[in-house]
């Protein structure tokens, strides 16, 4: 029995580490993946901790969820397309029937770029704020699936060495690392339970704070405008090559 709750201890501190690894990733999961995942749940967690595998399955659960959008969001985004659209045309028929109106090609512009910074604002930050507030829950999941197992390991005179951890963060504390592998593109971390660990109630952050939050979020954003500047600069810079060597005629 002891060691069946050891082994179901690895097994949901190493699946809400998955969890954690795709919401930081945005990794896209197919609906048959993140069943597969749902079920990975080890029930028998259950008879050692009730309330901690509750929420473990209840992680589970949000995963396989469809996630609802609010209806003023989806008008947004029709708002935001629809204005897009008539841009391209408009610009188009300027550049071709009116080519001295330059002045209401870049007045366009700048309400584009507007109407973006507001899409950004409006829908993409709040659902950033919400993916890193849910990472870090995870992370204080993991950490308390991680300091009840070390208690459990101590209780009951197990070695943590025959029961390895696979996970692919090591900012987790009480923890052993035994050595690092990769996985395809992954990189993945061997650890073992550290139980001459004190003060392990203490690693869990209790209060996530906003500042924290906004701070990521604009990290992410500021990552993500370099990202799509050099991808601009990048389609610019083939462009002018291929005008230049006469196979695209502009």
């Amino acid at each position: 029995m002891n060691k069946d709750i050891a082994s179901s201890f690895n097994k949901n501190i190493e699946l809400v580490d998955k969890y954690r690894y795709y919401y930081s990733h945005e990794k896209r999961v197919s609906l048959f993946e993140k069943l597969k995942l749902a079920k990975m749940v080890d029930n028998r967690l259950k008879k050692y901790d009730k309330s901690l595998w509750a929420r473990v399955q209840q992680e589970s659960e949000e995963l396989v969820e469809s996630p609802e959008y609010d209806r003023s969001d989806n008008l947004f985004f029709a708002g935001f397309f629809s204005y897009l659209l008539f841009y391209m045309v408009f610009a188009t028929c300027a550049r071709v029937y009116f080519p001295k109106t330059v002045d209401i090609v870049f007045i366009l512009f700048v309400g584009l770029f507007i109407l973006f910074v507001a899409f950004v604002f409006k829908i993409a930050v709040p659902k950033w704020k919400w993916s890193f507030r849910k990472i870090f829950k995870l992370r204080n999941l993991v950490q308390e699936l991680i300091n009840n197992a070390i208690e459990f390991f101590r209780e009951e005179g197990l070695d943590p060495v025959e029961y390895p951890l696979t996970l692919r963060f090591k900012d987790y504390n009480g923890l052993k690392l035994v050595k690092e592998k990769r996985k395809l593109l992954v990189k993945e971390y061997v650890f073992c339970l550290d139980l001459s660990v004190i003060n392990t109630s203490e690693f869990i952050e209790k209060e996530i704070s906003e500042e924290k939050i906004c701070g990521n979020v604009l990290k992410f954003f500021i990552k993500a405008l370099i990202q799509g500047a050099l991808i601009i600069v990048v389609i610019f810079s083939l462009v002018i090559l291929l005008h230049r060597y006469g196979i695209l005629k502009l």
